[in-house]
């Protein structure tokens, strides 16, 4: 019984995940108008009306433990997502 947390392994905020889901972008030849992803603070999301941890790491060591499998790193995954969804054929069409 218990939470188990499956999810890509490693940390960061929701600023270097954009900016990581940019760069990748930009690797893979898609044309954006970011270049950058500014910083905003958790006060700063006027949407956001629940109240929320400032810090909401998921930690996959449960789920690790159970399986013997960690999961891969953020990065790799989402650099897989951007190379499939703007494959040169994607952009073509």
């Amino acid at each position: 019984a218990g939470v188990v947390h499956v999810t890509n392994s490693g940390s960061c905020s929701w600023q270097e995940y954009a900016q990581w889901a940019l760069d990748c972008c930009r690797a893979e030849g898609v044309e954006l108008k970011a270049v950058a992803v500014g910083k905003v603070t958790l006060a700063d999301m006027k949407n956001f009306v629940a109240q929320r941890p400032v810090h909401t790491i998921l930690s996959t060591a449960r789920y690790e433990s159970l399986t013997g499998h960690t999961p891969r790193h953020w990065h790799e995954a989402v650099a897989d997502f951007v190379r499939t969804k703007f494959s040169a054929s994607e952009r073509r069409s």
